[in-house]
């Protein structure tokens, strides 16, 4: 179906192809590796400080578990 009604009764014809022109590129960037390491390393650190931190308050009985 290529033709689309609109509210003011205007018939409106798309038949633009919807790819995109350019190739995405399979290979990142060195930048781009680096980023995501760096990202991957915070959040597991993050992640690590804050399991301890919940143990230490359930061992300590400062929160319920």
């Amino acid at each position: 179906m290529d033709h689309v009604s609109i509210a003011a009764g205007v018939t409106f014809i798309d038949n633009k192809d919807m790819r995109n022109d350019q190739p995405k590129s399979r290979y990142h960037t060195l930048m781009r590796h680096i980023e995501h390491r760096i990202i991957a390393v915070g959040m597991s650190v993050i992640a690590y400080l804050l399991e301890k931190a919940i143990l230490r308050s359930l061992k300590n009985g400062s929160a319920k578990p």
